[in-house]
């Protein structure tokens, strides 16, 4: 799963969290990450966990779940 960070309106492109535990769930998956320092411009960063196949995606803060995946079609990782 990759976690991307959108930045709000304005400001300069996050660097890339660092990815901890990923627990698989029913039909589901969720990932903790921790966030890199941010000073750009604007309010908070918001992630996004993608999965690969599918493009399902979960925002939020860590951990970040994403739902509506088929059991036992996807790796947790990197």
């Amino acid at each position: 799963m990759r976690i991307t960070g959108n930045p709000p309106s304005g400001g300069k492109q996050p660097g890339t969290p660092t990815i901890g535990a990923a627990t698989a769930g029913n039909a589901s998956a969720t990932v903790a990450y921790t966030a890199p320092s941010y000073t750009g411009k604007g309010g908070a960063v918001t992630y996004r966990a993608t999965s690969s196949p599918g493009g399902l995606t979960g925002t939020g803060a860590s951990p970040i779940t994403v739902s509506g995946l088929t059991n036992g079609t996807y790796k947790i990782g990197r």
